[in-house]
């Protein structure tokens, strides 16, 4: 769950990310392309139809060129949400090593705190889009005052 939570809120930055580009790019008052993110491959024919006077001959072949390009992205999105998931696992063994190291560190008392914390921040959202999401609050650093 974790992962798709990921996967969608780096999907929705990706396209606002790509709407404010293009809306910025583009001059007041002139028509502007439509948008791969947020319409279908038919819906952004029938604009560009609408705005450039397409013929019926020139349609279909754009919106298979548009329906390419959204299985391409589709694609990318994918791969990158598998990438993802590698370096969580990774991050994941690399944390219960070092907490492992700690623990050969503390007292008996303290682990069990130790031990507690883990879990507590594990129950936590993690994520500003997860129901109950608290932003942490930084304590400034002695040797770094902010």
């Amino acid at each position: 769950m974790k992962y798709h939570v990921v996967k969608n809120s780096i999907e929705l930055l990706f396209i606002g990310l790509m709407n404010l580009s293009v809306a910025i790019a583009q001059p007041m008052g002139q028509p502007q392309p439509p948008h791969s993110e947020s319409m279908s491959p038919k819906e952004m024919v029938r604009q560009l139809k609408k705005d450039l006077n397409l013929t019926d001959e020139q349609s279909p072949r754009i919106q298979k060129i548009f329906e390419a390009q959204r299985e391409e992205m589709r694609k990318m999105f994918d791969a990158a949400e598998e990438e993802h998931e590698a370096m969580y696992e990774k991050m994941d063994k690399k944390r219960e090593e070092t907490n492992a190291k700690i623990s050969l560190v503390l007292t008996d008392e303290q682990k069990m705190k130790f031990e507690k914390m883990q879990k507590d921040h594990a129950q936590r959202p993690s994520h500003p889009l997860q129901p109950g999401y608290e932003r942490p609050m930084r304590e400034p650093c002695p040797d770094n005052p902010e």
